[in-house]
């Protein structure tokens, strides 16, 4: 079973530039079940990002920016149980 976790305060930064602040919503257990989610997330229109939990357990964070998380929760609710 995936897992869920919040937590607010995470920042992310791209090339050196610092892009706001982004919430961590979803732990993936594997690269492919993360990118799968992210695909489907950016096809809806958000912005999402994926760091690995531990490269041991091949866990991946789902980020999204915080003012999102809702909106995001309520499609990945359809993503992962349709």
């Amino acid at each position: 079973m995936l897992s869920l976790l919040y937590y607010t305060g995470s920042k992310i930064r791209l090339g050196g530039f610092e892009k706001g602040m982004w919430t961590v919503m979803y732990i993936a257990p594997t690269a492919k079940v993360a990118d799968m989610i992210k695909t489907k997330l950016t096809e809806e229109g958000f912005l999402v990002q994926t760091r690995p939990v531990n490269l041991s357990k091949q866990q991946y964070e789902i980020l999204v920016p915080s003012g999102e998380l809702e909106e995001v929760q309520e499609v990945l609710n359809s993503i992962l149980h349709p």
